[in-house]
């Protein structure tokens, strides 16, 4: 496969092999080589982008497309699956090729066995409408994903419109102070102190958590440029971030910075737990210290709540939170708002009713 070389620019191209043709003068004869051949000049396709991985991938995805393109109407769906991910394992995450695998392996399996020319819209909404009867709605939107991805790339003329189930509204839970108080004394000492302190003040992810090392601390705070996934043999390997805001610097108090140099394995990893177990221990935490169930991604929702609030700009809690755009983020304080309102509304209720009742006891 070819790599993709840094431009001057600092964009990102890939050259891919298209063709040979004969080559020609400036006025339109062929040139012949010492033994009388024709000379043939290599032709290629450029693909470029300011981000490397998706030059890549880009150049993956035409070369996937047009590599054996008489035999592809012959091909299973189940085989154009795998041709698909093969042509992007070096490029995708490792968790992404494990779901699509998996998605290849249990979803849609009533077009598997099919040959792209039988394919039809009809036959898709079919198996769509068979799915959503017993997945959500955003596992249902997503196996749709892929299959119009596959698709494209192998029937390019092929029109996709399927009806979709109706997108589900996410509902975000974010901590209270007093929860976080709460959790942070039921952790205080344990392995998993250091990782809560660094999402709920960081907004760092478990996948980040999980492979900082000590030598990723500075002064003030930590620099995050690896994460931690599940691979399709289900085994945690450490990657680069998923995109290019994921690498980034995040200043921390003083205090959660002496926390984090304490008590370094051999290892040199400042919290030693793949993320799985980060997960399991903070659920049991949550029991002990009393506090209502939440999600331990949800102390992200936490910070950036609190940092809206005290108004810092969007762009700044993107950049810390290694967020690419700001709609899951703004949703998140949203949520966290409307819950504020509704506090005050009920103390403004409480407040109009005693005037009330104040002013009917007077007419008695």
């Amino acid at each position: 496969m070819a790599k993709a070389k840094k431009l001057p620019s600092g964009n990102w191209r890939v050259l891919e092999y298209s063709h040979s043709e004969p080559k020609k003068d400036k006025n339109g004869r062929l040139l012949l080589d010492e033994n009388g051949k024709v000379k043939m000049v290599r032709r290629y396709k450029s693909f470029t982008s300011p981000d490397r991985r998706e030059a890549e991938f880009m150049a993956a995805e035409w070369r996937t497309r047009n590599k054996h393109a008489a035999d592809i109407p012959n091909l299973t769906l189940s085989e154009a699956y795998a041709r698909y991910i093969a042509a992007r394992q070096n490029v995708l995450s490792p968790s992404t090729v494990r779901e699509y695998k998996r998605s290849a392996r249990c979803d849609l399996q009533g077009l598997m066995h099919l040959k792209l020319k039988k394919i039809t819209q009809e036959l898709i909404q079919l198996e769509i409408d068979k799915e959503a009867a017993t997945h959500s709605p955003k596992t249902v939107r997503n196996m749709h994903g892929l299959l119009a991805s596959v698709l494209a790339c192998y029937l390019p003329n092929f029109r996709i419109s399927t009806r979709l189930p109706q997108k589900e509204m996410p509902i975000y839970v974010v901590p209270s102070d007093d929860d976080i108080k709460k959790v942070i004394a039921a952790a205080k000492g344990r392995k998993i102190e250091k990782a809560i302190l660094l999402s709920a003040f960081g907004s760092l992810r478990r996948g980040e958590i999980s492979p900082l090392l000590l030598d990723d601390l500075y002064d003030t705070g930590v620099s995050i440029d690896k994460s931690m996934v599940l691979d399709e043999h289900n085994n945690w390997v450490i990657k680069p971030p998923k995109t290019a805001a994921g690498y980034r610097n995040v200043d921390l108090p003083d205090v959660v910075m002496d926390i984090l140099r304490q008590n370094i394995p051999e290892s040199g990893r400042v919290v030693e737990m793949a993320p799985s177990h980060i997960t399991d221990q903070f659920s049991t935490l949550l029991s002990q210290a009393g506090v209502k169930h939440f999600r331990f991604h949800d102390l992200r929702h936490y910070q950036a709540s609190i940092l809206h609030a005290l108004g810092v700009p969007d762009k700044y809690i993107m950049q810390r939170g290694g967020w690419t755009s700001d709609y899951t983020m703004k949703r998140v304080y949203r949520h966290a708002m409307e819950q504020k309102a509704k506090k005050f509304t009920k103390k403004a209720n409480n407040y109009f009713s005693k005037i009330l009742q104040h002013e009917t006891q007077h007419k008695k």
